[in-house]
Parts: C-alpha cells; sequence; structure tokens
C-alpha cells in the first residue's frame, strides 16, 4: 500500500513536470509566431519605432519566458523588445499585445480600452479573435491554430498579409 502511495505520487510528480514542460513548450512556440506576426502585418507609419515592442499581460514566467525566447532577434534592422504590459501606465507603446488566457476576465477591458489602436492584440482564450482581440491562438487537438479577425485588424489600422491570412480561420466579432 505504501509503495503504490508512493508510485502514485512519484507519477503526480513526473505528470506535473511533464505539464510544465508542454506549457513551456507552447509558450515558446507562441512566442515564435508572434515574432512571425511582425514579418507579416504591416502598421501604419506614425507607429513606427526603433524597435518591435511586445507587451504581454501575463503571469511573470511567461513574460520573462517570451522575452528569452525572443532575446536577441530582429527584423528589418529593429530589434524586438518584450515588457510586461501595465494597462493602466502611460507611455507604453507596443506594436504587439500578448494576453495570457489566465487573465481572460479582464480581456474585454483591454481590448475595449485599446480598440482602434495600431496594436496587434493577441490572445489564447477561446473565442479571442471574434469576442476581442486581431488574433487569437486555438488548440485543435495537439495542433495550434489561428484565428483572424480581418475587421478589427482594419479597425487598428493593421494590413495582415495574404500569407499570414491564408494560415489562419478568418472570423468575424461578436456584436
Amino acid at each position: 500500500m505504501v509503495v503504490a502511495a508512493l508510485l502514485l505520487g512519484s507519477c503526480g510528480s513526473l505528470l506535473h513536470a511533464q505539464n510544465e514542460a508542454n506549457a513551456e513548450l507552447e509558450y515558446k512556440v507562441k512566442a515564435g509566431f508572434i515574432f512571425n506576426f511582425l514579418k507579416f502585418v504591416s502598421w501604419p507609419k506614425e507607429s513606427h519605432s526603433d524597435s518591435w515592442n511586445i507587451g504581454v499581460i501575463a503571469a511573470e514566467g511567461i513574460v520573462e519566458l517570451v522575452s528569452e525566447t525572443l532575446a536577441g532577434k530582429t527584423i528589418e534592422g529593429r530589434s524586438v523588445k518584450v515588457f510586461k504590459f501595465n494597462p493602466k501606465a502611460e507611455g507604453q507603446d507596443c506594436h504587439v499585445l500578448f494576453i495570457c488566457q489566465k487573465l481572460t476576465d479582464r480581456t474585454s477591458e483591454f481590448s475595449e480600452t485599446l480598440r482602434g489602436t495600431p496594436i496587434l492584440i493577441v490572445g489564447e482564450s477561446k473565442g479571442f479573435a471574434q469576442a476581442h482581440g486581431i488574433i487569437g491562438f486555438v488548440k485543435k487537438g495537439q495542433n495550434l491554430r489561428l484565428e483572424i479577425n480581418p475587421s478589427r485588424a482594419k479597425g487598428a489600422g493593421l494590413v495582415i498579409s495574404g500569407k499570414l491570412a491564408s494560415l489562419a480561420e478568418l472570423v468575424e466579432g461578436i456584436r
């Protein structure tokens, strides 16, 4: 009985470690997607800066993971900077805002505040692109898929390339 309890406890620890490793890999993959979005989305000229700024609304560990994954990356000679986005702070210019699923209860607050600004709002909660943002990550089995809301992109002054749009399911917003 004691041996069985020890084995179950060990299996539980291994499953927890495996789940953490899977979550870490998933966020690294999402960071890679976000990096590539920078290549396939056009921003208005007035939103250009010396760097590509990615704001992340998530637990500190996720912000660090995204930052580490994209450290040293550049596009068109501009470095990529990742920071923890605080919706109440002024002067946080970003090109992409990634909202973690665990903050779903405040997603509508963030997206309403930023609606119409040239920020690519990306999320991972169910129905995100329809309800709140421009691009949503959707898990289908073991695969990660994209949903894109072209109307919201247009409203933000962003142009999604045909190449990126062809990889996603195009959705419209919920009214």
